[in-house]
C-alpha cells in the first residue's frame, strides 16, 4: 500500500468549475528529481483519498468535498481541489487563548510562576472536542485509520469542522500483521506505533490524535512528554473529565489506550455540562 508523504503542502484559494475551491498543492520536485515520482503511484494514492472522503461524507457533514484532482509534472506539483473553508482548528485554538488571555490568572506555586486555566474556555474546547468526536467516530465506523489527524488538517466551515487531509489514511484490515515500514504523520499527534517498525496499526492510533488534540487545546502545546501531564509552566486542567480522557487516550502502549466505544459513553462526550 502506498503512504505517500509530500515534501511541501500548501492549500491555496481558486476558483473550480463555479465553486470557490482550495487547492491542496504538493510540491514534489525533490522526488521527481530523485526519480521516485511514479505517476500511476501518485494517481492510486489521489484516488484512494478522492475515495475515502467520498464515502465517509455521505455519513457525516465533517469531512471535506473534493471536486478533483491533478498533476502538473512540469512544476513539480499534485494538486487537488476541495470546498473552501475558513480557519483552521490551530488558528481557532489560538483567537481563543488570545481572548482569553487577557483575564489569564498566575500563581507562584513550587517557586514557579504557572499559569492558572486552561489554555482556551472549556465551554469552547467542550463544542470543538463533540466535532471531533464525531470525525474520529466516522473514520472508525468506516475502519479508516486516519494515522494523520492534528490541528492543521482541521478545517472550519462556518461552525462546521471539518477534516481536509486524508493522504496518509489507510483501510484498517482486521486481523492483518505489522507494518513493515512507518507511516508517519505528525511527532506528538501521531500515535508513537505510526512511527515504528513492525507494529500493527489500529484505530487506536486515532483515538491517540483526539487525545493530542484534547491536550493542545487544553495546555497549548502537543503532549511532547507523550504523556498527559501538563507543562511544567501549567497546573493540571481543573477539569477532572478532561483529565480522565487525556489519561486513558495518551497511552503510548495501544492495548492499554481506550476504545471508541470508550469515548463513545464517556461523560465529557454526552454530558452538555461536563466542561
Amino acid at each position: 500500500m502506498l503512504h505517500f508523504k509530500a515534501e511541501r503542502l500548501n492549500f491555496i484559494p481558486f476558483e473550480y468549475v463555479g465553486h470557490r475551491a482550495a487547492v491542496k498543492a504538493i510540491d514534489i520536485s525533490g522526488r521527481k528529481r530523485e526519480g521516485v515520482v511514479d505517476p500511476n503511484s501518485l494517481a492510486q494514492s489521489f484516488q484512494k483519498e478522492v475515495a475515502i472522503a467520498y464515502k465517509m461524507r455521505l455519513a457525516t457533514r465533517h469531512v471535506v468535498t473534493i471536486y478533483g484532482f491533478d498533476f502538473d509534472m512540469h512544476r513539480g506539483l499534485a494538486l487537488m481541489a476541495m470546498e473552501l473553508g475558513g480557519d483552521s482548528l490551530s488558528r481557532r485554538i489560538q483567537q481563543l487563548h488570545d481572548i482569553k488571555d487577557m483575564k489569564r490568572e498566575y500563581r507562584r506555586m513550587d517557586g514557579m510562576l504557572k499559569m492558572i486555566g486552561d489554555y482556551i474556555p472549556p465551554r469552547e474546547r467542550k463544542n470543538i472536542w463533540k466535532q471531533l468526536f464525531n470525525v474520529v467516530q466516522t473514520l472508525h465506523r468506516h475502519r479508516v485509520v486516519h494515522c494523520d489527524m492534528k490541528p492543521d488538517n482541521l478545517v472550519f466551515f462556518g461552525p462546521i469542522m471539518k477534516i481536509v487531509d486524508l493522504g496518509i489514511a489507510q483501510k484498517e484490515v482486521i486481523g492483518s500483521g505489522p507494518s513493515a515500514n512507518p507511516i508517519g504523520g505528525t511527532h506528538y499527534f501521531s500515535a508513537p506505533e505510526c512511527w515504528s517498525r513492525g507494529v500493527r496499526i489500529t484505530s487506536k492510533a486515532d483515538i491517540w490524535s483526539a487525545g493530542a488534540i484534547l491536550y493542545n487545546m487544553t495546555y497549548g502545546v502537543a503532549p511532547i512528554t507523550s504523556s498527559f501531564h501538563p507543562p511544567s509552566n501549567m497546573r493540571p486542567t481543573s477539569s477532572p473529565h478532561v483529565n480522565d480522557v487525556l489519561n486513558h487516550c495518551l497511552q503510548q502502549d495501544p492495548d492499554r489506550r481506550e476504545s471508541h466505544h470508550w469515548l463513545a459513553q464517556h461523560p465529557y462526550t454526552t454530558d452538555p455540562t461536563a466542561l
